[in-house]
Parts: C-alpha cells; structure tokens; sequence
C-alpha cells in the first residue's frame, strides 16, 4: 500500500468505526485463567459478556446466581437436527454414548447425563449430510413436527427464516439473551429489526473452531530473524501494528520451487498457506462491511459514494493476495484432498504463515516447530480492534423451527443446556475445549490462551455473506480462482447497482 493508499485506509477505518455501531471491539483487558496449570478453570470468552454480570459487587448477583435454571422433570426428549458440515462433526455436537477418556467427548457425555438426571430430558442429536435443507424446509412448510431444534449452516437458517419456518428467538423470555453463554455478536449481526432467529452459545465450541486465524511457524520466525526485526507476534498484536501489509512483508520472497517442476504445488516452500477465500476475510480484517446492520437496520455502505471508493480500495489490495506467488492456494492444488496437502505444507516446516479456520489447528499434532495463533490482522496500525469472520458457509447455529408446538418449553430447555455447559459443577465445554488444545500444542502458556481468547473477543460474522445480497464474496472468490482481476471494477460496480432491489426483495421476504 501505497502513502496514499494508506492515509484513505486510516480515514477508511474512522469512518467505519463511526458507522458501524455493531462492530466487535477486542477486550485485551480479559486475562483468562491457565488451564495449564492445576486446579484452574478457562472461562468463556468475555466477548461474549457485554450484557451478562460477570463479577459480584456487594450483594449484586453473579451471572450464574442470576440465570441459575429451575430444576424440573420434563420428562421429555430433545430432539435435534444437525448439519453435517466438514470436520468431525462428533467432536462437536454429537451424544456421547459413554466415558472414553477423550476430553471433549467425556464433557458432551456428562452434560447429557445431567440434563438426564435433573431435567429429565434426553438430547437426541441427528446429524444430516444429504440435503439436510431440503429434509426440513419441506415438511415444515407443509406444518409438520420434524424437530425441536435445528443446526443447519447461517446461510441454510436464514433460507428458513426467509419462508417463515423459524421461531423469532426474541419473543421467547425464557432465553437470556444477555447472558455471556449466549454469543452477543450473532445477535447483533444478524438480527432483523428486533427479531433474531438464531444463535450461538457455549453449548457448542463448534463457531469457534470456525473462526478464522493466522496460524505461525516460531521455528521460521527464528530463521528468519524476525524476533529482532518485527518483536515476538504476540506483541505486535499487543501494540496493534499487526496488519496485513506486515504479514505480506515477512512473507516476501519465500516462495521455493523445491521440486523445479515449474508448478506451484505442495512440494514448494511458501510465505502464505492461504485459500481462495483469503482476500474477503482479509478484507472484513479492516473492520469495513458492505452491509452494515445498525440494531437490525441494514445499512447498504456500498451505495454511499465515499464508503464504496474505501471498499473498493481495499479490496483492490486485497485481491492482489490472489495473485502473489508467495502465498499457496490450496483449490488449485491438483490433489484431490487439497486440505490435508495445505496442513501438509505448514506442518513441515515449509510455510511461516497458515490461514485458515481454528479447525485446522487440529491436524497438526504432530508438528515438531512450535506454532502459536495469531488474530486475521489489521488492514492499518491502530485501527481500533481485529475481525476475525466466522463464515456463514461453515457455522451451524441453533435454530427453533415454527412447528414445534411449545417453543416456551423447547426454550427453557436450551436455556438450561446452554448455562450448564457453561457453569457445570465438574467443568464446562469451555474447560475440556482449552484442555484438547494444550494437548494440541497450541496453548502451552497463559500468553497462548489469552491470543486464543483475542481471536474469539474479535469474531465478527457478516450478514451479507451469510445472506447473500450483494454477491461479492462468491464473485471474489471466482476472480481469485481464475486468477485474473482485470474484472474487479465492473464486477464491484453491477453488484452495487443491483444491491438495494436484493435487499429490499430479502426483507420483504422476512416480513
């Protein structure tokens, strides 16, 4: 980025920081507890808390005292739907059927005993990867029970909002939506005027592992001298110089055809492990969107002419990712598990920096470098924050459709599943969650787990992506495939034109 460019960005970010009242600010003052150490307990995240009680001052209550779950006998199961949507997804969402010593799988098994044993309810997950959608929204609109609760994808959910098959989460008192288990974000970004139509909560870790990160390589920052040039990663966080023209800097001129077959493939040594998807997420990094949601009001910032030239920009910075032989994109690798060749590459030693979603994290086990996590950096020094996107494609939130015939109750319920897997006696979701990752080798010190809790302080999940308006994600996403960015203007120029009459159609519709 050029001078110029660079002073458009900072009046770029002042402008956005002023028009975006739901943009997601970092609390670096959050200091989570150790889960390395004996006897300590991880909390979730405090992003997730702007509404709950999080101390206890005089005779205030906590928030665990406050929104403490009658126990009752429902005497009833739970029934829900869940898409199955890459990874393991057991690791997530399933029953457990017994103790196996896994951590995360021992966790789900408790919670579903004491569910049993002091609500007397049965939680029956179903997963679906055949056309899941489909399965659904067909005998919903014809007025049929199907489930108490379902997990499709944010794009699949907002698809059955749009046709009137989900309760609005809003009228349903017995969910305190204020509370920190349940995640503030979502509802802010996806909310539709006062109506909110689905959520996400501590009674998964499923959206965090979605989220994604800048994982790095400590041996290859060594290598490199960066530790004398740059200061360690977490302090360039810290200090708020952490930005994308920085990773692009370190990452120059890694690039090593180590097989000299004149072809990029994952034989090579990069700078960048990134993906197609790279410059979107890169661009809500800046903290900008082209739709903004104001308390349920949307906001088209592309159509404002000011707003449009600081996106268009930036964007036009960010598709050059696209195009840098530095940074290997998976897609167009020729293997046919694309994926697993890109964890390849990072795991050997052959990339210093890995984009992707938190997931990835977990094939790296056995990885001899020490590798830390980094938040998607800033588009300027001093921006006021990082954006980390948790991709409608790829999160599952959770869901009430219309025909459930007591929602009130189907509420209550969750309400009690989601605070006790937040505040259970013998340790949360949360807890076995940092537990699986120090095993992992990513939370080795309480400086890891606090970057850990910065990246999900700093989730921001983007409604037009999710919804679809405007098309510029999936357009972006081509241009960077074909590799070829001669159509950047016009393509940006007729998705803003067309943008009003998409989101006026979309709102009718949730009308």
């Amino acid at each position: 980025m050029n001078n110029t460019r660079l002073a458009k960005s900072l009046l770029c970010v002042m402008l956005v920081l002023l028009m975006l009242a739901s943009a997601v600010s970092c609390d670096k003052g959050n200091q989570p507890a150790d889960p390395t150490q004996s006897g300590a307990t991880a909390t979730s995240p405090a992003g997730n808390n702007p509404g709950g009680n999080s101390g206890n001052s005089g005779n205030e209550l906590t928030e665990e005292e406050l929104y403490k779950p009658e126990r009752k006998d429902y005497d009833r199961d739970l029934n829900i739907w869940v898409n199955q949507n890459g990874g393991d997804i057991n690791f997530y969402f399933c029953e457990a059927e017994a103790y196996t010593g896994s951590i995360v799988n021992d966790a789900l098994y408790r919670r579903e005993l004491f569910m049993e044993e002091n609500f007397g309810v049965s939680v029956e997950m179903k997963v679906e990867s055949d056309k899941i959608y489909d399965k659904l929204s067909v005998p919903l609109s014809a007025g049929e029970y199907v489930c108490d609760a379902a997990m499709l994808t944010g794009v699949e959910s907002f698809k059955l909002a749009q046709n009137g098959l989900l309760k609005d989460l809003a009228l349903l008192e017995e969910l305190n939506l204020s509370a920190s288990y349940w995640d503030q974000r979502i509802q802010s970004e996806y909310a539709i005027g006062d109506r909110i139509f689905m959520l996400e909560g501590d009674y998964t870790i499923y959206d965090e592992m979605r989220t994604y990160v800048v994982l790095y390589n400590d041996t290859l920052y060594s290598k490199y001298d960066y530790y004398t040039t740059y200061g360690t990663p977490y302090e360039m966080v810290e200090s708020e110089t952490w930005t994308l023209e920085k990773m692009l800097e370190m990452a120059n001129g890694m690039y090593v055809d180590n097989n000299t077959n004149q072809i990029p493939d994952e034989a090579d040594t990069y700078g960048i492990v990134g993906e197609l998807t790279l410059p979107f997420y890169a661009f809500l990094g800046s903290g900008m969107k082209t739709i903004a949601n104001n308390n349920g009001k949307m906001t088209l910032l592309i159509k404002d002419s000011t707003m449009y030239q600081l996106i268009y920009d930036t964007f036009e910075d960010t598709m050059q990712i696209a195009l840098d032989e530095d940074i290997l994109m998976p897609q167009l690798l020729t293997v046919e598990d694309y994926w697993t060749a890109a964890s390849n590459v990072f795991e050997y030693g052959r990339a210093l920096f890995r984009t992707t979603s938190l997931s990835a994290a977990l094939r790296l086990g056995n990885m001899e470098s020490i590798f830390g996590i980094l938040p998607i950096p800033a588009y300027t020094e001093n921006q006021g924050g990082y954006y980390c996107w948790v991709s409608g494609n790829n999160h599952s939130p959770i869901t009430i459709p219309h025909t459930v015939a007591d929602a009130h109750e189907t509420a209550e319920i969750l309400e009690a599943f989601c605070y006790y897997s937040k505040y259970m006696a013998n340790g949360s979701l949360y807890d076995a969650f940092f537990e699986e990752f120090r095993l992992a080798k990513l939370c080795r010190t309480p400086e890891d787990v606090a970057m850990l809790n910065l990246v999900f302080d700093s989730k921001t999940f983007d409604f037009d992506q999710t919804t679809k308006i405007t098309g510029i994600e999936s357009a972006l996403y081509s241009m960077a495939k074909q590799g070829d960015l001669t159509t950047l203007s016009s393509t940006l120029s007729g998705l803003r034109e067309s943008a009003q009459a998409k989101l006026n159609e979309f709102l009718l519709k949730m009308s």
